[in-house]
């Protein structure tokens, strides 16, 4: 849980938040405090989350109990913690000079390329899998050159000759 002791802890709980919710993460950027946290700081297991077109979804933020309660600490750390306030942001932007969400323009620019690279390896895995593990349409598909780089890549032990 390192991620929570420097500047990047927004963005590891926005990422967690969108997994364990299964919201868009514009919606996950956009959530409140109090979405996370009852007035007395302790974590909601359960919310219904309403979106601006009236869609509910019922959220279990028990999933990250501790990664919510290690990110109130680092909020009010840095004074950013109050839930009791309607207008209170869950994911701050920091250099902003007044209550602002982050963008997703800057939360995709940070998150982006470690998404992108996971996808890709489980893509790939699957692929690999579903082709009853063929090195050479794994090998295409990744624009490999040789068999022990595409195996290397979807974490496969390299056993070739």
């Amino acid at each position: 849980m390192s991620l929570l002791q420097d500047q990047s802890a927004e963005y590891f709980v926005a990422f967690l938040a969108g997994i364990k919710s299964v919201l868009p993460m514009e919606e996950v950027l956009n959530l409140k405090q109090q979405d996370f946290y009852f007035d007395d700081g302790e974590v909601k297991l359960f919310n219904k989350i309403t979106n601006e077109d009236g869609r509910t979804t019922m959220v279990y933020w028990g999933a990250m109990l501790d990664e919510l309660n290690m990110y109130r600490e680092w909020l009010e750390a840095h004074d950013l913690f109050d839930a009791c306030k309607a207008t209170t942001n869950m994911f701050p932007e920091l250099e902003a000079s007044c209550n602002q969400p982050l963008s997703f323009k800057k939360f995709d620019e940070i998150v982006a390329p470690f998404c992108a690279d996971c996808a890709q390896r489980i893509g790939a895995y699957e692929l690999y899998q579903q082709t009853n593990q063929s090195v050479e349409a794994l090998m295409t598909v990744l624009d490999l050159p040789c068999e022990e780089n595409a195996l290397d890549f979807i974490g496969e032990e390299v056993t070739l000759p």
